[in-house]
């Protein structure tokens, strides 16, 4: 009797009385309530986690299924009566930068195509024909609406920034003026074009507004500023390569006009300028009206 008091006190069963299951399942919940409850939230916490974790990287994967469909896919639509499942479908953008579109729909109507990425311009038109073999493709372009300056590499534009300030300077001896940025970034932050790599630019006056202007150092040269004599350092002029502080040469651009791609159509234009247009080296992008200056290495850096 003495040791069934003392387990009946301690919370543990007893020899003298049959406990039921709830019971038994009580009084372990009270003997061990300390330890279930940080067990239990141990599993919560888990549980929290795997969900979370769960949800953010299914959200992450949807963003990036998103990011490369608005890049890749148009939208064709049927110009005649055809089945419902040949009405409207979706074609794809491929490393040669031709929208490839297929299927038996192509055998029975003409599709107009529509961009989802307002970037890709269809420069041979918007109307896929009919097509008996039930396949056809056509060049797009990716150059975005409106005035700017852009490189593409692969399938992605990225914006051009501008460098610095142009600054103007009177040549020693002379009249004639000479310019040069106010600031050089650092190698690894000037644009290369390369083979992989092209500069785009876009608007209807691209072509009379924006300007490639070879850029030449020089070791440090005495120039006029506002009158009064000053040495600049080794910089980079624009289009000026001097022999002496008096003594110099203009240089202008190189440009194999050949090998520029050129699209008009309307109030929307694109020039795109390959590596291989101008001779290997240092340009200034100059935009008229603008007294800004954006510094691009072709071919390969200066050494």
């Amino acid at each position: 009797m003495g040791e069934d008091l003392r387990r009946w006190f301690g919370g543990r069963l007893v020899e003298a009385y049959d406990a039921t299951p709830s019971q038994l399942a009580a009084r372990f919940m009270r003997l061990y309530r300390g330890r279930i409850a940080i067990a239990a939230l141990a599993v919560a916490a888990l549980t929290a986690s795997l969900v979370w974790g769960t949800v953010s990287t299914s959200r992450q994967a949807a963003r990036a299924r998103d990011s490369a469909r608005l890049a890749e896919e148009a939208t064709a639509r049927a110009q005649a009566e055809v089945s419902f499942s040949c009405q409207v479908f979706e074609g794809t953008t491929g490393a040669d930068g031709k929208v490839t579109i297929e299927g038996p729909c192509l055998t029975s109507s003409a599709y107009s195509i529509t961009p989802v990425n307002s970037a890709l311009w269809f420069i041979e038109g918007s109307v896929v024909a009919q097509s008996s073999d039930g396949e056809t493709a056509i060049e797009v372009l990716r150059a975005p609406e409106g005035s700017g300056s852009y490189i593409l590499h692969g399938d992605t534009l990225t914006p051009l920034s501008t460098h610095g300030d142009i600054k103007r300077a009177t040549i020693l001896g002379t009249e004639e003026v000479v310019e040069f940025p106010s600031r050089i970034p650092a190698e690894s932050d000037i644009p290369l074009i390369d083979a992989q790599t092209w500069l785009v630019m876009t608007g209807p006056d691209a072509a009379q507004s924006s300007r490639l202007v070879p850029m030449v150092k020089s070791t440090p040269r005495r120039l006029l500023r506002n009158g009064d004599a000053m040495t600049m350092q080794d910089w980079w002029y624009l289009g000026v390569r001097f022999s002496s502080d008096r003594d110099f040469t203009r240089q202008a651009a190189m440009i194999d006009v050949s090998k520029v791609r050129q699209h008009s159509s309307g109030d929307r234009a694109a020039y795109i300028v390959p590596f291989n247009a101008v001779p290997s080296g240092r340009y200034a992008l100059k935009t008229e009206g603008s007294n800004r200056v954006t510094v691009l290495d072709f071919g390969a850096p200066p050494e």
